[in-house]
């Protein structure tokens, strides 16, 4: 029994070194993104009195962030890798108060107003990338990826309605 004890855990030793020989690197990364965004909103009102109204906006943010990766390396010039992001990147809270007409019998223009508070902010979760690198020179080589992203809205509507989550894929370059 000892000797199969024994076995195992020099098998284990040399599979660990081994795993170093063929070229398989496990890290820590830091980027830096610029993430745009364009959104539109169409309110084709409840009734055939109410007032339709379209809304479109846009917004970036720049954003550093860190990462995990696993990558293998390939006649010391490709390396084909996975990168994960995992903690979620948060926007700030947007607040925006509305001021919305709506018809009504008693106002003497047929119109009366509320206030409705909207609060949105936006996470963006299980951010992955898998990517392909080609060493250039001894110290500079090129990237190209595949990302995905989920979009987890966190929003506060004083009217009741919801955005729905999503998930994106999307193109990212490099050099290093």
């Amino acid at each position: 029994m000892k000797k199969i004890i024994i076995a195992t855990i020099l098998a284990a030793f040399s599979f660990t070194s081994a795993s170093a020989e063929i070229g398989v690197n496990v890290g820590v990364s830091g980027s830096m993104g610029l993430f745009v965004a364009t959104a539109s909103e169409a309110d084709n009102g409840r009734t055939a009195t109410s007032l339709k109204e379209n809304n479109q906006a846009s917004e970036f943010i720049a954003l550093g962030f860190q990462s995990i990766f696993i990558e293998k390396s390939f006649a010391d010039r490709i390396i084909i890798g996975i990168d994960y992001v995992p903690n979620p990147l948060e926007t700030e809270e947007m607040t925006e108060t509305r001021l919305n007409l709506k018809p009504a019998a008693t106002a003497t223009n047929g119109l009366e107003t509320d206030t409705h508070v909207q609060k949105i902010k936006v996470e963006f979760a299980d951010f992955t990338t898998g990517y392909i690198a080609v060493m250039l020179t001894e110290n500079l080589y090129a990237k190209v990826g595949l990302s995905t992203v989920d979009i987890k809205t966190k929003e506060t509507l004083d009217t009741g309605s919801s955005y729905g989550d999503t998930s994106i894929e999307g193109t990212s370059f490099g050099v290093g």
